[in-house]
């Protein structure tokens, strides 16, 4: 009997320890389903890290990008700036010119009428002295006229009006004209009167003309001055056009870069999540290494594996 009852508990242990260590096997095979997923997420969180590598390797590069983006736009805006100040300066001299040509053709209109009424005082002045010859006639006429009253007296008479002598011979008169001495002075008062108008006119014309600095290149100037406005409007309307381009661009390469930047945050997000895991999963790793040596090779379905098990377990007590 006590042979029977040492052989009972000695079944007993043997019993309490074969249910230990299946105990321990069932957690070292849930242990190493989990270590393989801790493995599967370790690879996928490499690979995670790889992408997200790539793509703030792409937010440098478009960084870079929009930054060189945005010194050609500050450089175009510096350009546009200085070149519609000098446009502003140009516009400001083409108006100073401008306000020049209108007092040069308006000096030319004044000297046109100068020139004109001294063209026409020439005129009036020939005039006038043909109608003083024609009055210095009149009075020669009139002395003919006297004179040929004496040699129609001494012709009647024969007696000499002048000295009273006698005289016999027959005197021929002398020819002699009509002459319309009112007509003449009023002619030459007219003249006169127009020779003083436009002499006056002439003062005033004169002293209404403008003193003008570099008259003489002024219109070749303002027609350079006109050149360069077309060239820097040319060119403003050319930096606008790139400038419009550069915004667009850069426009497009910000919404590249927030498109990157949600997925770089995405690819963080599961990068923390999975580091997470494995975290956790670090007792459930070191458990399962702890027991790998031990329970690796065992089949449960195989006796000889179990048998091996045991005597495993045995050589430990030993």
């Amino acid at each position: 009997i006590a042979d029977k009852q040492e052989n009972v508990n000695s079944l007993k242990i043997e019993l309490k320890d074969m249910l230990s260590l299946s105990d321990r096997f069932q957690n070292f095979v849930a242990n190493k389903k989990s270590y393989q997923k801790i493995q599967e997420n370790e690879s996928i969180l490499k690979e995670k890290k790889k992408d997200l590598d790539q793509v703030s390797s792409e937010i440098d590069k478009l960084n870079d990008s929009i930054n060189r983006i945005n010194d050609e736009e500050a450089k175009l805006r510096d350009d546009i700036y200085r070149l519609k100040e000098s446009l502003m300066d140009l516009n400001q001299e083409k108006t100073i010119l401008e306000d020049k040509i209108v007092l040069k053709n308006r000096n030319i209109e004044i000297n046109e009428k100068i020139l004109a009424n001294k063209k026409a005082l020439e005129d009036l002045h020939l005039e006038k002295i043909d109608l003083n010859n024609k009055v210095n006639e009149y009075y020669q006429n009139q002395r003919l006229i006297d004179l040929n009253k004496f040699i129609d007296e001494l012709n009647d008479t024969n007696i000499c009006p002048v000295c009273a002598h006698r005289h016999e011979d027959k005197f021929e008169k002398h020819h002699t004209a009509e002459i319309d001495i009112d007509q003449i002075n009023k002619d030459l008062y007219e003249v006169s009167s127009k020779i003083a108008s436009l002499e006056s006119q002439n003062d005033i014309y004169k002293k209404s003309l403008v003193e003008i600095e570099d008259d003489v290149n002024i219109l070749s100037d303002f027609e350079k001055l006109k050149d360069n406005i077309k060239r820097i409007e040319n060119e403003i309307s050319t930096d606008n056009e790139e400038l419009t381009e550069i915004i667009s661009k850069k426009s497009l390469e910000r919404e590249n870069l927030s498109k990157v930047n949600a997925r770089a945050n995405e690819l963080k997000d599961q990068i923390e999540a999975i580091d997470k895991i494995i975290i956790e999963g670090e007792l459930v790793k070191a458990a399962y290494l702890s027991e790998k040596d031990k329970f690796e090779d065992i089949n449960v379905d195989d006796p000889v594996s179990y048998t091996h098990l045991r005597a495993h377990e045995t050589l430990r007590y030993l």
